[in-house]
C-alpha cells in the first residue's frame, strides 16, 4: 500500500497535529493545577525530547530520500536522452539506408514523450502497453537494417546495444516510481508528530498568539510531508521532471 496524493497527506497531517495541540490545551485546562507542577512539566519535557528528536530525524531523512529519488529520476531521463542522441548520430554515420529508421525513432520518441510526461493515471495499463509497443517498434526498425559492410554491421550492433541499455534504464526508473513510500510508515510518523504536538499543547499557554504560532508550526510539518510525497512522484506531482530535455532531443535528431 502506497501513500495517497501529496495534498491529501499534508491536509491530514496538519489536521492531526493541530488537533492534537488543541486537545493538549483542552486536557491541560481540564486537569487540576497540581498535575502541572514544575516536576510534572520536567517529566513531560523529558518524554517529549526523544520523541521530538526521533520524529525530526526521520522526517529529515525522508525529505532527503525523496529529493534523492527525484534527482535520480531526472538523471535517468538525461541518460536516456543522451543514449538516443548517440543512437541518432550513430545511425547518421550508417548512411542514407538508416534515414527511415532515424525518422521512425524520432516519431516514436515524440509519442513516448507525450505518453510518459502527460500520463493519465486512469489509463496506466493502456499507456504502458502503448509505450512497450513504441519501444519495440524502434528496436525492430534497427534490427531490420541490412549492413553492407563491417562498418555498418558495427554501427547496427552498437545501435541495438544502446536501445537495450536505454530500455533497461527506463524499466528501472518506472519500477522505482511504482514502489513509492509505504502508507504504514506515514501513519506511524504522523502519530509520532501528533504526540509531540499534544505535549506542546499540554505545556503551552492558552491564548490566540500561541494557538496561531502552533498552527504555523503544524503547517510547516505538513508541508514537509507534502514535499516528501510530491518529490517521490516526479511524473505526477506538483514538482514534475521537466520535459525540456526530451523535447530538445527530438528537435535535434534526424536532421
Amino acid at each position: 500500500m502506497t501513500t495517497p496524493g501529496s495534498l491529501l497527506v499534508a491536509s491530514i497531517v496538519c489536521l492531526a497535529t493541530f488537533g492534537s495541540t488543541l486537545l493538549g490545551m483542552l486536557i491541560a485546562w481540564s486537569l487540576p493545577k497540581e498535575h502541572f507542577s514544575a516536576e510534572g512539566k520536567d517529566i513531560i519535557k523529558l518524554g517529549l525530547g526523544p520523541v521530538a528528536t526521533m520524529s525530526a530525524l526521520v522526517l529529515g531523512l525522508l525529505t532527503a530520500g525523496a529529493k534523492g529519488n527525484f534527482d535520480t529520476q531526472r538523471n535517468t531521463l538525461l541518460q536516456i536522452a543522451a543514449s538516443h542522441y548517440i543512437l541518432d548520430r550513430s545511425l547518421a554515420r550508417y548512411g542514407h539506408d538508416a534515414d527511415a529508421t532515424r525518422l521512425l525513432i524520432k516519431s516514436r520518441l515524440t509519442e513516448l514523450a507525450d505518453l510518459r510526461l502527460g500520463a493519465d493515471k486512469h489509463k496506466e495499463t493502456e499507456n504502458a502497453h502503448k509505450i512497450q509497443t513504441l519501444r519495440e517498434d524502434m528496436m525492430d526498425s534497427v534490427q531490420q537494417l541490412t549492413p553492407g559492410d563491417d562498418s555498418q554491421k558495427t554501427i547496427k550492433n552498437q545501435a541495438i546495444q544502446i536501445l537495450t541499455d536505454a530500455a533497461r534504464l527506463r524499466w528501472i526508473s518506472s519500477n522505482t516510481e511504482e514502489i513509492g513510500l509505504p502508507m504504514p510508515f506515514f501513519v506511524v510518523l504522523t502519530f509520532w508528530m501528533s504526540i509531540v504536538f499534544l505535549m506542546f499543547g499540554l505545556l503551552a499557554a492558552r491564548n490566540l498568539t500561541v494557538i496561531g504560532v502552533m498552527f504555523v508550526c503544524c503547517l510547516c510539518v505538513a508541508l514537509a510531508f507534502f514535499l516528501i510525497v510530491d518529490l517521490d512522484n516526479p511524473r505526477s506531482g506538483f514538482f514534475q521532471i521537466s520535459d525540456k530535455t526530451i523535447r530538445k532531443l527530438i528537435e535535434q535528431i534526424a536532421h
